[in-house]
């Protein structure tokens, strides 16, 4: 049997190639287009995820994402590795996110145990040429969207499916926006707003959508910065916390 400090050598060494399959950069930039992403998550290992991938089928495509496995610690970042494979292997086929998710959702409930493996996912796939934003969800919270020209912030929003592993032959739908200069596209796991409290996860929902309204003509990465200091967000978590922000210069 293995020392104490084996263990903590093991887990250490575990979140190292879990951090490097979410993604080895908390940035990205392709042209226009910038990705600022923060982690933090409530123990060693956790079960948020996102990514950007670039190997789509059409060139000048951008697939970004953002996910949450259920549970906590090793067995979510075990389910989390398997879920950055197969999105990795279906961006590699499909542009249409509903077809990703559609695909993802038909091999997890071939083959996985829903009681033990499910996960939430925005997925977007951009194109760089157009400025076209497709996406779609499976059981994630909606994105929020900042218009630079107006300062007004909406919903990206489709009909809500199933989280992924729970109902095979389960449908997802796809919604579109277009990019303009100055925009942003926020996308966040529900760690960073929910709260034990009577109704407060949809206060905190409300607030974030005012400070991406208050702060959306910031640079990205200040906007992650500024966000992340107006939620409170601290090294004291009880979930997995995760933000994302897509923008257009």
């Amino acid at each position: 049997m293995g020392s104490v400090d084996d263990w903590e050598y093991e887990i250490g060494m575990a979140r190292k190639v879990m951090e490097s399959l979410v993604m080895p950069r908390a940035s990205f930039s392709c042209g226009r287009y910038q990705v600022q992403a923060r982690m933090q998550y409530a123990g060693r290992l956790g079960g948020d995820y996102y990514g950007v991938f670039t190997d789509c089928p059409k060139s000048g495509h951008l697939a970004v994402f953002i996910g949450d496995v259920a549970g906590k610690g090793v067995s979510a970042s075990l389910s989390m590795v398997s879920m950055m494979i197969l999105l990795r292997e279906a961006s590699v086929h499909f542009c249409s996110p509903s077809e990703v998710l559609t695909y993802v959702n038909r091999v997890m409930t071939d083959t996985l145990d829903a009681e033990f493996f499910n996960t939430s996912v925005f997925y977007i796939s951009l194109d760089c040429e157009s400025g076209v934003a497709t996406y779609s969800r499976a059981g994630h919270e909606s994105a929020i969207h900042f218009r630079a020209a107006s300062g007004e912030c909406r919903e990206l929003t489709t009909k809500r499916g199933p989280l992924l592993g729970v109902i095979p032959g389960a449908s997802f739908n796809d919604g579109h926006v277009e990019l303009l200069r100055g925009d942003k596209v926020v996308l966040y796991t529900d760690g960073l707003i929910e709260r034990r409290e009577y109704g407060e996860t949809a206060r905190r929902r409300d607030f974030l959508t005012e400070m991406v309204a208050q702060h959306g003509r910031c640079e990205c990465v200040e906007l992650v910065d500024k966000l992340l200091v107006e939620l409170g967000s601290d090294g004291n978590v009880d979930d997995d916390q995760t933000l994302l922000v897509l923008s257009c210069a």
